[in-house]
C-alpha cells in the first residue's frame, strides 16, 4: 500500500532526474560535436566549461531582460502616479477657485442684500420727499 506508493514516486523522480541529465548530456554532445571536440577528457572539460558559460550568460541575459521589464513597469507606474497627483492638484485648485468665487459672490450678494435692507429701512422712516 503506502510503501509501494512511495517507491513508485521515488522511481518517477529518479526517471525525471535521469531525463534531465540525459537532455543535458545530449545538448553537451551536440555542442561538443559542433565545436569539433573529440570528446577527449581535455577537450571535453573545456567544451563543458564553454557550455556552462553560455548557460550562465543566457541566465544573466534573462535576468537583465526581466529587470529591464520591471524597471520599465516601475517607471510607467511612477509616471501614472505623478499624472494622477497632478490631476488631483488641478482638480483641487479648480475646487478652491470655485469655492473662492462662491464666497466672493456670496459676500457681494450679502452686501447688496444689506444695502437693499438699509435702503428699505431708510425709506420706511424717511419723509415722503426723501424716499428712493
Amino acid at each position: 500500500g503506502a510503501s509501494g506508493g512511495s517507491t513508485a514516486r521515488n522511481r518517477l523522480e529518479e526517471q525525471e532526474d535521469l531525463s534531465v541529465e540525459q537532455q543535458t548530456a545530449q545538448r553537451y554532445k551536440a555542442y561538443a560535436a559542433a565545436q569539433g571536440g573529440s570528446g577527449a577528457s581535455g577537450g571535453g572539460s573545456a567544451a563543458r566549461e564553454r557550455l556552462e558559460e553560455q548557460e550562465d550568460q543566457s541566465i544573466e541575459q534573462q535576468t537583465a531582460m526581466q529587470y529591464k521589464a520591471y524597471e520599465a513597469e516601475r517607471k510607467r507606474k511612477d509616471a501614472d502616479e505623478a499624472r494622477w497627483k497632478l490631476e488631483e492638484q488641478e482638480n483641487m485648485s479648480i475646487e478652491l477657485q470655485m469655492a473662492h468665487n462662491f464666497k466672493a459672490f456670496s459676500k457681494k450678494k450679502e452686501e447688496e442684500d444689506a444695502l437693499a435692507e438699509a435702503d428699505d429701512l431708510l425709506n420706511a422712516f424717511a419723509p415722503p420727499s426723501k424716499r428712493m
